[in-house]
């Protein structure tokens, strides 16, 4: 049903005032208006109870986030937070997550290019979400086009790097065995960089292999790490989710490698998506057969190059289409590279 008609409804009469107002005020949306912008004071405390979801896109005063929002299932956080004025200023930053107000019955988290809340209070707030199943965290950065306006860059086509991004010795501090007992879905993302032509790698291996440790075996069933180091550390601590990992995004690293990507289509037999940036036919061919027999979904882009002549050339896209006919249960495949073109091979199934 939608709000506009809820409200209609709560108009009429008390009765219907009694039965939506729970659906009426499960959500909240913060989106920023300079023209109209309530106080948080208006916000009626009386309702706050109500509110499950709370969502806010730029310019959010710290202000509504020390509201009681005490029965909290989900949080976005996207943009700029700020202590009072419209113009960013790096010392009103937000350092202490206890200004995010609580989180233990929180489910669903995501930060996403955050301006004015430190990392490391989104890192000590994420640690703070006990029950938390879903988190969705991305480096914290800015295209100058729009960040210009607020006076934090004066040069054009550039993607600046806000804060510091958290270090392993941060990681280890806020994130241990237990802090994620219920999480099934991490996106942990960096962002890439067109400008210096690679991408501004949020975590490290180390790191990143700390949280994947820290998350109880065969629990993680969804992963996107793109713009993130995902190297031989990241890969063994994920090689604990084997039998439950049906997702797995690696995109837009300047880290990671194909023969990394060969090992993950070897080592998750449960995988039904693998978008990826690059995996080499050699790989392939040095790797042992793929795993994940039931993928309906890869996305890659292959590198065929290598070949001496034109019978090997021939010969590695026949290995290549040979190896993705054992996906039988394959229902989209989109392949970029050299391989799109002069191939006559076919996968049946899909045909």
């Amino acid at each position: 049903m939608a709000h506009e008609l809820l409200a209609s409804c709560l108009l009429v009469s008390r009765y219907f005032h009694q039965a939506l107002e729970p659906i009426f005020f499960s959500h909240l949306y913060l989106v920023y208006d300079k023209t109209r912008r309530p106080s948080p004071a208006l916000i009626q405390s009386q309702y706050l109870h109500r509110i499950r979801h709370l969502f806010t896109i730029n310019f959010i005063s710290v202000d509504y986030l020390l509201l009681d929002f005490r029965n909290l299932t989900s949080i976005s956080l996207k943009g700029f937070v700020y202590r009072g004025s419209y113009d960013y200023d790096e010392d009103d930053e937000v350092s202490d997550p206890d200004q995010v107000g609580s989180a233990d019955e929180i489910m669903s988290v995501e930060f996403a290019d955050i301006i004015g809340l430190s990392v490391l209070a989104q890192l000590e707030f994420l640690a703070r979400c006990p029950n938390v199943q879903k988190i969705h965290w991305q480096s914290t950065t800015r295209r100058s086009q729009y960040v210009k306006h607020y006076r934090l860059l004066e040069q054009d086509n550039v993607i600046s790097v806000n804060q510091p991004l958290p270090s392993t010795d941060d990681i280890r501090r806020f994130i241990q065995p237990g802090t994620w007992m219920h999480l099934r879905s991490l996106v942990v993302s960096g962002v890439y960089s067109p400008y210096y032509g690679k991408a501004l790698e949020f975590i490290q291996d180390e790191g990143f292999a700390h949280i994947l440790e820290s998350i109880p075996t065969q629990h993680l069933m969804e992963l996107d790490c793109s713009g993130t180091a995902f190297e031989p550390l990241g890969l063994e601590a994920l090689k604990r989710h084997c039998d439950v990992l049906r997702l797995l995004v690696i995109k837009r690293s300047s880290s990671f490698t194909s023969a990394l990507v060969q090992e993950a289509l070897e080592s998750f037999p449960k995988l039904t998506s693998l978008p990826v940036d690059h995996l080499s036919v050699e790989d392939v061919e040095r790797g042992r057969p793929w795993a994940c027999l039931n993928l309906r979904v890869l996305i890659a882009q292959f590198d065929m190059s290598g070949a001496v002549d034109v019978e090997d050339d021939q010969r590695r896209h026949r290995l290549l289409f040979d190896r993705i006919s054992t996906l039988a249960g394959l229902e989209r495949l989109t392949i970029t590279g050299r391989c799109c073109h002069g191939s006559k091979a076919s996968i049946p199934h899909l045909s």
